[in-house]
């Protein structure tokens, strides 16, 4: 799990085909908080899990007064969490985009693809 727990703007771009990040099915990818800012472009996210009833976004949890998250070219697949958003949940965030983008395969009790409130 790659966290961002401070003010920042992370920007992730790989070029061609893409990059892949892959929690093989063990962990959830991103976990953003106190004001971070996520951009992914051109990237795949696959097999992140969020583990436990109580637990949400399995491959991008962002709670806590943060910052946008940003997918431009990218996917997400595969991916799970034990509460709501298979993919993507949030809370208290200025938004989820999404651009030429997509979701599939991700599953949760509430929001297989994206869980939450602004």
């Amino acid at each position: 799990e790659i966290v961002c727990a401070r003010p920042m703007r992370v920007l992730l771009r790989s070029s061609g085909a893409g990059a892949t990040i892959d929690g093989e099915s063990r962990s959830r990818l991103f976990k953003l908080t106190n004001g971070c800012d996520l951009s992914l472009q051109t990237i795949h996210l696959t097999n992140g899990f969020a583990e436990g009833l109580t637990q949400s976004g399995g491959a991008i949890f962002s709670s806590g007064k943060t910052g946008a998250v940003r997918l431009a070219d990218a996917s997400i697949t595969n991916c799970s969490a034990g509460k709501n958003g298979g993919a993507v949940a949030f809370w208290d965030t200025l938004g989820v985009w999404l651009t030429r983008s997509h979701i599939s395969n991700c599953k949760a009790m509430r929001g297989g693809a994206v869980g939450g409130a602004g």
